[in-house]
């Protein structure tokens, strides 16, 4: 029987052309290398086999690198591999550990100065894991529509409409699906986020408002009950209803990322463009209308860089090198406000969160002479190490049901339990507090601090069964315990991000 060495030298003489995508002496260097750490010929075949799967699925598709495959792709080489291996079939077992042997194999690419592919990689494992356990994802094939244009380097007229029709129809149905019952108050919160507190709709422009705030909605706006945004929520709960081609454009949609750049260059057909916090080149499609003065110009929106990029909007705002700059600035001090709850947070965890704030820190900044959007005052934050996290406590069970009664958000109920928290913890846990009283006295600072104008004191105090002058009382000791500033970050919702850059 052949050692795996010899089915190395034997695929490659069979498949010449695939050297220059991964040569052989390198794959055979990495088999060596697990063998001298103790790996027997069989898990060394294993390696081999989930490898040459790969490499014949990218000969078979004429595709140009470990870096062009896709999700489907990996689901696809699967499913051709059982197809040309009758005697086997995709258990559990076998899949796993096609993963895990390419996961390994990538990371050593990775140190010798090849692309990251395990990203894509993890993304398609996933796809074979549902929330009851292993189950194969269903087979689309190459005719699938959206899948087959992953590979393409342009795309036809005909396929740009098509692709078209298809977003315009899924989105439009997405939209409907949110204008129900259960989703208006949420609607009316995304609306009152996205335009800030004093921002009137202008008659002229009502159609550019409404497209971009979808944009927002979609993609950024955090649902009150489940804290996923809308896009999310949809794909989980209608997957079901989509077609194969719709399932995969909203698949699609869900893996880009707020970004803001600029434009270095503008080609015939592309433009290339930076990061402006990374740095980061992105190439993106010329769109169908000109920039009068491209280096004048700021652009933000949603990225994909391995997607079909037509899907993505871009907003233009007219910026100079040092409004840029200054827009930078402004949102890394929101940035850093925002560690002030989560304090290992990325600046993509910000935007995550905060794209709103972003949005109007830059349309501000464009449009109204105005130096800072964010208070240059230090913030000294109380020291309140050691605070016990999520302790069992019949105040908290309390204060989370008449938040969310009251129409708070998940992430607004789990930013004023935090508040209750630290009061307890600074106040000290001797001192005894009439329970209806300090909710309502937490739930008035809150809203107070976060402008929630959706929550009227009458409203809590019958909510909370609370004495008015007993919990105003209780909320002035709430906030002088914690040190409370006005906009305190600590505890500012979406809404209190927004509002804070209009308070300035």
């Amino acid at each position: 029987m052949d050692n795996v060495y010899r089915q190395v030298t034997v695929f490659y003489r069979e498949n010449p052309d695939l050297k220059e995508l991964l040569p052989q002496d390198l794959i055979e260097k990495y088999l060596r290398k697990c063998a001298w750490n103790g790996m027997a010929d069989a898990e060394l075949r294993r390696i081999w086999d989930a490898v040459a799967v790969v490499l014949l699925y990218i000969k078979q598709l004429q595709l140009f690198s470990l870096d062009s495959l896709t999700v489907h792709d990996y689901q696809e080489a699967l499913y051709m591999a059982q197809d040309a291996h009758k005697e086997w079939f995709l258990s559990e077992p076998k899949v796993t550990s096609f993963f895990q042997v390419l996961d390994a194999f990538y990371a050593y690419l990775l140190k010798l100065g090849y692309d990251d592919y395990r990203k894509e990689l993890e993304l398609a494992r996933l796809t074979f894991w549902e929330k009851d356990g292993f189950a194969l994802p269903e087979r689309q094939g190459h005719d699938e529509f959206f899948n087959s244009l992953d590979h393409l380097e342009e795309l036809s007229p005909e396929d740009v409409e098509k692709l078209n029709d298809l977003l315009e129809n899924l989105l439009n149905r997405a939209g409907e699906y949110f204008r129900r019952p259960p989703f208006l108050f949420d609607l009316t919160r995304a609306v009152s986020i996205y335009a800030g507190p004093f921002m009137e709709i202008a008659k002229d422009n009502e159609d550019d408002f409404w497209f971009s705030f979808w944009d927002y909605f979609f993609f950024d706006y955090h649902l009150i009950q489940s804290d996923q945004n809308p896009l999310r929520y949809y794909y989980e709960h209608e997957k079901e209803r989509l077609q194969p081609s719709e399932r995969h454009i909203v698949e699609d949609l869900l893996r880009a990322k707020f970004t803001i750049f600029s434009i270095d260059r503008i080609d015939d057909d592309f433009i290339q463009c930076t990061n402006l916090f990374t740095n980061k080149q992105h190439t993106l499609p010329a769109p169908d209308y000109g920039f009068m003065d491209f280096k004048k110009v700021i652009l933000y929106g949603h990225l994909h860089t391995k997607g079909v990029m037509m899907l993505n909007y871009i907003t233009s705002v007219s910026a100079t090198s040092k409004l840029r700059q200054r827009m930078k600035e402004e949102i890394l001090r929101q940035y850093e406000l925002y560690k002030c709850q989560e304090p290992e947070a990325t600046l993509e965890d910000f935007f995550q969160r905060h794209a709103a704030a972003a949005r109007h820190t830059i349309n501000i900044l464009a449009n109204f002479a105005q130096l800072n959007v964010v208070s240059t005052k230090p913030y000294r934050r109380p020291s309140l190490e050691g605070v016990p996290a999520g302790t069992p406590d019949a105040v908290l069970a309390v204060l989370r049901a008449k938040a969310k009664k009251a129409g708070f958000s998940v992430h607004a109920i789990g930013l004023v339990q935090r508040m209750y928290e630290d009061f307890r913890f600074a106040a000290g846990q001797k001192e005894q507090f009439d329970m209806k009283n300090l909710v309502a006295a937490l739930l008035f600072v809150f809203v107070d601090l976060n402008g929630l104008d959706f929550v009227q004191k009458d409203f809590v105090l019958e909510l909370t069964e609370a004495s008015l002058s007993e919990a105003e009382e209780l909320a002035k000791k709430v906030r002088k315990t914690l040190e409370c500033a006005p906009m305190d970050p600590r505890y500012l919702t979406e809404e209190g991000f927004v509002r804070a850059l209009y308070m300035v």
